[in-house]
């Protein structure tokens, strides 16, 4: 996520190896090239599997707005950069037709892709404890909920 001058600058302070922006952007593109067969088998995989777990993150790319988004399984995780925060992100990574469950926050590009989601419980959790926070009457739900993720985290240990 640096830009290249400051990739440069990196490989010169740790490994004293001088480099121009330009050929941190050479190499990085030979790089991507030489994975592009792995990066494809990867997604192949990701669009077979029963769960993924979807996230897009913003950042600045070449000056722009971009997103780094995350597809992840238990076996895989495949990052795509892409100007789009939209569901044809994940429609082209998973495919139109995916059938599996997409583990996701709340933004609205996940509802407009699949109708198969289930909610991230870190993003749940933090915003059943704002709205506890604001309304009284939340709290007894933020606890239960709460509970239930500490429940379900024990069971998961214990080999189900």
């Amino acid at each position: 996520r640096l830009p290249y001058r400051k990739i440069a600058d990196r490989f010169e302070q740790l490994h004293g190896l001088e480099l121009s922006g330009a050929s941190a952007w050479h190499a990085t593109e030979r790089a991507a090239r030489a994975g592009r067969c792995e990066y494809e088998q990867i997604r192949r995989q990701i669009q077979q599997a029963e769960i993924v777990h979807v996230d897009e993150t913003g950042i600045k790319r070449e000056g722009e707005q971009a997103w780094i988004w995350t597809f992840r399984t238990s076996e895989h995780t495949l990052y795509a950069v892409r100007e789009s925060r939209g569901s044809d992100v994940p429609a082209e990574v998973l495919g139109e037709d995916f059938p599996g469950t997409v583990i996701c926050d709340g933004w609205t590009a996940y509802p407009a892709f699949s109708s198969n989601l289930q909610r991230c419980w870190a993003h749940l959790l933090r915003e059943a404890e704002d709205a506890a926070s604001d309304h009284e009457e939340a709290e007894p739900v933020y606890r239960y909920l709460k509970q239930m993720f500490v429940g379900l985290q024990s069971w998961l240990e214990t080999d189900p």
